[in-house]
């Protein structure tokens, strides 16, 4: 491999986490609004298709190609947006939901335009004013979706879309010679003024990409805790709320880990804060890397810290935990110069949600807890859930410190 490609291949990879997917976090404030854009879109459209329906109904009125038109362009916004809200209220949206719902958006403003061509009005479909104008509307809201690739995808294909309604009523039709009760009602065709609407375009995308991307920093950086580079408590209470609401609404199930660090306090008197600093660091980096993406992990306080996992059964949420606790077990902590590296243990309490009684979050949380202090008092570095669970859990080695 040449040296001019080696450099392009590398650049390229240092490209590739702008392609990845967001923050879990992210994805789930993105997944939110794209359900409040979906209920918007749905009234907007249904509200948009009684102007139509009115006229269609109104015996005064002409039953003219412009009527029909009208009436199949809000049939098939109210389909869409009925579709796409379902789809939205679904429990788990797809990764490129997104991106995809953002083209439907700014593909059915282009369509809107696009179907003056087929009445013969082009200086309509280049002049519209209130029909252009909702090209900004959904370039707003796409950043709703915390997502800054709806945003630049949204805002390419609205500039591609017009540029070819431009190019197609440019090239198919004679402008100014168009119907003159039409010209003034939209004004003559300006090449300076189209120009400058795609440029407007452009920029609203690049304000909305910034946008995102600042907006997204601050939300990662007031959920996160500094030291572990994990969530935080309050994030984690807000989730936690969230999963126990769908779960009960779903009959699904919905487990939580209280994990504490063994004896945390003793560290800190024997090697000082900044050793125990890094134990909670690297006890945090080893217990992200166990957790599935759909899982919660967060420092709960101290040397606590607290894992929820959505769609898992109490046995399954048993064997997590044995997993971060041997995924703990098997660290080894650098504690200076000449000393012997530190070995870190943890105990662990796990519950699960219950639909036959009627416990929220707080109980979810508290029952964990009194199972953690059970495997305290049990003799540490264990893991302590439902008795039945215990007895046949094949992971369940418990190893007294």
């Amino acid at each position: 491999m040449s040296a001019v490609s080696r450099r392009l291949t590398a650049r390229l990879r240092a490209l590739r986490p702008l392609f990845q997917t967001d923050d879990p976090a992210l994805a789930d404030a993105g997944a939110d609004g794209e359900r409040v854009l979906a209920w918007v879109r749905l009234a907007l459209c249904a509200t948009m298709a009684l102007i139509p329906a009115s006229w269609a109904i109104d015996p005064t009125v002409e039953w003219s190609v412009e009527l029909q038109l009208g009436i199949g362009i809000a049939a098939s916004a109210l389909a869409i947006s009925g579709a796409i809200a379902w789809l939205a209220h679904r429990r788990r949206l797809p990764r490129a939901f997104g991106i995809v719902s953002g083209l439907i958006d700014v593909s059915m403003v282009s369509a809107a335009l696009a179907s003056f061509f087929v009445i013969g009005h082009p200086l309509t479909a280049v002049n519209s004013r209130v029909v252009f104008l909702v090209y900004f509307v959904q370039l707003a809201a796409t950043g709703l979706r915390w997502d800054w690739r709806v945003c630049a995808v949204a805002g390419s294909a609205a500039v591609a879309q017009y540029g070819t309604i431009l190019w197609a009523a440019t090239t198919f039709w004679d402008l100014d010679r168009v119907d003159p009760a039409l010209r003034a009602i939209y004004g003559p065709f300006d090449t300076t003024e189209q120009f400058a609407r795609l440029v407007i375009m452009t920029t609203v995308t690049v304000v909305a990409v910034g946008v995102v991307l600042r907006a997204s920093r601050l939300r990662l950086d007031s959920i996160r805790d500094r030291m572990t580079d994990v969530s935080n408590r309050g994030y984690f209470d807000e989730r936690l709320a969230e999963e126990v609401s769908r779960a009960r609404r779903s009959r699904q199930p919905v487990a939580v880990v209280l994990l504490d660090l063994d004896h945390f306090k003793s560290i800190n008197d024997r090697f000082g804060h900044l050793v125990g600093d890094r134990a909670l660091r690297v006890a945090a980096a080893a217990l992200r890397g166990a957790v599935r993406r759909g899982d919660v992990l967060a420092r709960y306080g101290g040397e606590e810290f607290v894992v929820l996992l959505p769609d898992t059964s109490a046995r399954d949420a048993v064997q997590k935990a044995e997993q971060l606790r041997a995924a703990i077990a098997a660290l080894a902590v650098r504690t200076g110069a000449g000393r012997p590296p530190l070995h870190l243990t943890v105990s662990a309490g796990v519950a699960e949600l219950s639909h036959d009684r009627p416990d929220g979050p707080d109980a979810l949380l508290h029952l964990a807890d009194e199972r953690l202090y059970e495997a305290k008092a049990a003799g540490r570095d264990r893991v302590v859930a439902r008795r039945d669970l215990e007895a046949r859990a094949p992971l369940e080695l418990a190893r007294p410190s």
